[in-house]
């Protein structure tokens, strides 16, 4: 997270204008998952996990 939030700064920086910071995990474990969310909410990242991308490859 403090990686992409990094690179989020640097584009931000750059073109003088936030972006839309999406992040994507496959498979995270449980816990792994509701950090993640906690994270990505607190940082406005918007957040698609495993289930939600497996969601929009079938439609």
């Amino acid at each position: 997270m403090e990686k992409l939030l990094k690179h989020a700064k640097i584009v931000e920086e750059k073109y003088g204008k936030p972006e839309l910071i999406v992040l994507s995990v496959a498979r995270p474990t449980e816990e792994a998952a509701k950090t993640l969310k906690d994270l990505a909410e607190r940082h406005g990242i918007r957040l698609v996990l495993g289930k939600e991308i497996e969601e929009a490859l079938v439609i």
